[in-house]
């Protein structure tokens, strides 16, 4: 059975940045951390589009580590934005 990816501020493992972690050997995060800024404003669509642009990147990654690890274990993909204090993930 698959398990949704929790936000690893909700776990008592997570990942760290550009690291692949498994968070309690139920899920593998590949959190990319990214330095940009942004103002406020807009912020929703500006986190939008940073998620069009990298998701296929992130994708492959996860593909690599399906042929690692195997098929059976969820990965799960996050942005992660010190500076803007957010994550996106899926």
């Amino acid at each position: 059975m698959e398990r949704p990816c929790v936000p690893y501020a909700a776990t008592a493992s997570f990942a760290l940045a550009q690291r692949l972690v498994p968070v309690k050997e139920t899920h593998l995060w590949i959190v990319d951390y990214k330095t940009a800024s942004h103002g406020a404003s807009g912020l929703d669509t500006f986190l939008e589009g940073e998620k069009a642009k990298y998701q296929q990147q992130l994708e492959a990654y996860a593909a690599v580590m399906r042929k690692v690890q195997g098929e059976n274990l969820p990965i799960c993909l996050a942005l992660y934005y010190p500076l803007l204090s957010r994550l996106v993930w899926w």
